[in-house]
């Protein structure tokens, strides 16, 4: 119980992702395509923050956020496109030279041949959504919060009595998995059995998620692994709870 009272940010903290696996993660749910700069895809993600590069575009990069993902939205598009290929060299170079880690355009707008050209040469996944820019930076900043949210695993078992998250732990071999069944046996749910992942979201709340290895399964002394869904129902689980 100690690890929970202790929870601090950055405990077991995901440092990085790579662009590749943001493309993938979001490529059906913001329907993605890649423009350019494919090479670049192994580029690291090392915050959840997203940055509009409005002030950059017009040249003024001073504390320009260039460890957060590039959002282009209509403003930002329409400016480019008003310049010359010149112009919109000259503004990009501290931008795609910043190993920023992707851009992604909004609205299905089409970016000039210059950016595009650009996005290649200096190895930098151009990306391209068809939603407005508010609701691309929403959902990536969400997965992006849980992807980086401090985490730690704890040996016991969570449950959802009358609704409330409850955490048995305790040392090996009192029978913590005993107990969870035979709450569940009377209408509670079970999340997880023997190993307990639990996050930080919105930086205040924690939640507890089950192991992939254990999968609503439980162990008991003289009976060996049981299916809880298999004996009581898919009623009598949850993947996770506050």
């Amino acid at each position: 119980m100690n690890d929970i009272m202790n929870f601090k940010r950055g405990h077991k903290k995901k440092k990085e992702i790579t662009v590749d696996l943001l493309y993938s993660s979001m490529k059906s749910i913001l329907k993605l395509e890649l423009l350019a700069g494919e090479e670049g895809l192994d580029r690291k993600i090392t915050v959840a923050e997203i940055n509009r590069p409005g002030l950059a575009l017009a040249g003024y990069t001073e504390y320009f956020a260039f460890r957060r993902i590039q959002v282009l939205g209509k403003a930002e598009i329409t400016f480019l496109n008003s310049l010359s290929p010149e112009t919109i060299r000259q503004r990009l170079i501290p931008i795609f030279g910043g190993k920023i880690p992707c851009i992604i355009v909004a609205r299905r707008f089409t970016p000039s041949h210059e950016i595009i050209k650009m996005a290649n040469e200096f190895k930098v996944p151009l990306l391209r959504s068809p939603f407005v820019t508010t609701r691309i930076m929403n959902k990536i900043t969400v997965l992006l919060d849980n992807w980086f949210a401090p985490s730690i695993s704890i040996h016991g078992s969570l449950l959802e009595v009358y609704g409330v998250g409850v955490l048995i732990t305790g040392k090996s071999g009192i029978g913590k998995s005993e107990c969870s069944l035979s709450l569940v046996s009377r209408g509670h749910r079970i999340i997880a059995d023997d190993i307990v992942r639990i996050h930080v979201e919105d930086g205040i709340t924690l939640v507890g998620n089950r192991s992939e290895i254990a999968s609503h399964h439980m162990e008991l002394r003289g009976l060996g692994i049981i299916s809880i869904e298999s004996l009581f129902g898919v009623g009598c689980i949850r993947d996770r709870k506050r």
